[in-house]
């Protein structure tokens, strides 16, 4: 008995572990545009949550580059953000996810921010607690500590 039994466990683990070949594989239509490939991003958060306050209104758009999630204002300014702890990015929807509200927004969605500029620079970016330390590249013109943000259309 129990040599049946080690015997269908066996099968039964190598049936699970074999690698379908690329023929088994659904091949993807050729008709439609390759997707962005989903890139790890990095969204900055400060150290401490009362950082940022809801003092400014800033408005503009979500965009990503390279691994910076930026929001650009009307006037084209690219501005570095470090979201309210907890704020999540999901990769695989490419939404950024607001704490404690819950709000989403995703990139090319217009976006308020409720916050503050704050002093971050190349020359002091190490100088200030984080998180988890924005690179260099993602401070663009100006950075701001976001308390709270919510899509433009309301959601």
């Amino acid at each position: 008995m129990r040599s049946w039994l080690t015997i269908l466990v066996i099968g039964v683990t190598i049936a699970g572990c074999s690698t379908p070949t690329p023929s088994d594989q659904k091949r993807p239509s050729t008709d439609l545009p390759d997707p962005s490939p989903v890139e790890p991003l990095a969204i900055v958060l400060p150290i401490h949550p009362n950082l940022a306050t809801n003092d400014a209104l800033i408005t503009g758009t979500l965009e990503v580059v390279g691994p910076c999630l930026f929001v650009v204002t009307a006037d084209d300014t690219r501005l570095g953000v470090a979201w309210r702890i907890g704020t999540i990015w999901d990769p695989g929807r490419r939404v950024i996810i607001s704490a404690p509200s819950g709000a989403e927004a995703g990139i090319g969605d217009q976006v308020n921010l409720g916050g503050g500029p704050a002093d971050v620079t190349r020359e002091n970016v190490d100088q200030i607690p984080w998180l988890s330390r924005p690179d260099v590249e993602c401070l663009g013109d100006r950075f701001v500590f976001a308390g709270s943000f919510s899509r433009v259309d309301g959601n």
